[in-house]
């Protein structure tokens, strides 16, 4: 039987904490171990600690689809 076994590491975010209206940046590597291609979708998400409001707790900001071998 083949499979796709994907492994993540090496996250780095550009900043720890990120204002209101800052741009940020993320990274990671992610790999696939398995015996066949795969594709994987890597997303991003946030929370707002400091809200005045009731906000959701975490907000999808960014993905990408990568295909790995």
């Amino acid at each position: 039987m083949c499979s796709v076994v994907i492994k993540s590491s090496n996250l780095k975010l550009s900043s720890a904490t990120i204002g209101r209206t800052q741009d940020f940046s993320v990274s990671v590597t992610v790999r696939n171990s398995g015996a066949v291609t795969g594709k994987e979708v890597v997303q991003v998400y946030i929370t707002d600690l400091v809200s005045s409001v009731v906000t959701v707790n975490q907000q999808l900001v960014g993905f990408k689809k990568v295909e790995i071998a």
